[in-house]
């Protein structure tokens, strides 16, 4: 399971990379190959969540998480689920995210980086139905 997610992030970073490479210098091979690492990322998001769901140690709790969120289809609450030792107590999981200032410098800066973008596409999805609601 964490071969899988190690190799959708891998191809996240590829893709913020040659976006940026589209940026600077327009060619019709970086857009192909954006397109591409962009379905490769697709289904590496769909199996890494099929497997999460499937799997007895973190389906429940990943179904829960997105039940009480409102939200379907998460990946970076499949991360979080697969990649955070829940059986830790609640200040040392928070002293590994980093979420106690200046507590403990030597937290997990990729998982903290996941919890932020999973909170911002929470609050924004949140506030986006509110207005329309």
């Amino acid at each position: 399971m964490l071969k899988l997610i190690e190799e959708y992030e891998k191809y996240v970073r590829w893709r913020r990379i040659v976006l940026q490479w589209i940026r600077i210098n327009p060619l019709n091979s970086f857009k192909e190959c954006a397109r591409e690492l962009y379905y490769l990322c697709e289904r590496y998001n769909h199996e890494i969540i099929r497997e999460v769901k499937n799997n007895e140690r973190y389906g429940m709790i990943y179904r829960m998480v997105c039940e009480d969120l409102g939200t379907e289809g998460s990946i970076g609450i499949a991360i979080l689920a697969v990649e955070l030792p829940l059986n830790w107590k609640l200040s040392k999981l928070r002293g590994l995210l980093g979420l106690i200032p200046h507590r403990n410098k030597k937290y997990n800066h990729k998982l903290r980086s996941v919890l932020t973008r999973t909170a911002i596409a929470i609050y924004l999805n949140k506030k986006r139905y509110k207005r329309m609601s």
